[in-house]
């Protein structure tokens, strides 16, 4: 532990003093990290296993991310994480978590599904890429496949979606026939949860997997620790 039991009778300093170091230590955990124009947020666990850029959805680099209030939940399993903004060069960022920690994955969820794998058609080479709750295939909006043109140009990858989803966004009738365009490149893994939230695209709704955060963490450090 990082804290110790301070008998009776110490000093006020040095409760203090203890009090600080605990306060610095969380305050070391993220540091921000500039990938070509952007600003990225960086946590590295003690002993990673692997590496993983996350790339959320519409409401960016928010707590309430689907993706992202999972990110302390990745570093608790040894996943170093990179969290960016859309429009960042994701090839770039790819290739500064391998001096973080290889493998290395990119994962995406609702709207960063598409910020993902358009990375990869545009030749960012992560070891595996996860993609959650996204927008695959057409009717979709800005669908995944539009973004990769081919399924050559795919990793290992995992597609993780929820029947309840009702994001008109992320249809779930494309979820198969995406995995089967992809070749036998793509796992597909579907995962609960169902929420309350009124917006049927945030993340407090089925789409945002609400009340099934273990099992999609779970999914993602199985897949990407190789």
């Amino acid at each position: 532990m990082l804290l110790k039991l301070i008998p009776a009778g110490a000093s006020l300093l040095a409760l203090t003093a203890s009090c600080l170091i605990l306060l610095g230590a969380t305050a070391q955990a993220q540091q921000s990290v500039t990938i070509g124009d952007k600003e990225a947020f960086l946590h590295v666990p003690p002993n990673a296993r692997a590496s993983a850029v996350l790339v959320p959805g519409k409401g960016g680099i928010d707590p309430n991310d689907p993706l992202l209030r999972n990110r302390a939940a990745l570093n608790a399993r040894g996943i170093a994480t990179l969290t960016v903004p859309h429009g960042t060069r994701l090839g770039q960022a790819i290739e500064y978590m391998r001096k973080v920690k290889e493998p290395v994955a990119l994962i995406g969820v609702s709207a960063g599904v598409f910020f993902a794998a358009t990375g990869v058609g545009r030749g960012a080479k992560p070891d595996t890429l996860v993609l959650i709750s996204g927008s695959l295939m057409a009717p979709g909006k800005l669908p995944a496949q539009e973004a990769l043109k081919t399924p050559t140009v795919l990793p290992p990858t995992l597609v993780m979606a929820n029947r309840k989803d009702a994001c008109d966004l992320t249809p779930v009738a494309a979820v198969e026939p995406f995995v089967a365009w992809t070749g036998g490149r793509a796992t597909l893994q579907w995962i609960g949860g169902g929420g309350g939230g009124r917006d049927p695209c945030g993340p407090s709704s089925a789409h945002g997997f609400m009340g099934a955060d273990a099992q999609v963490v779970d999914a993602i450090v199985q897949f990407i620790v190789r």
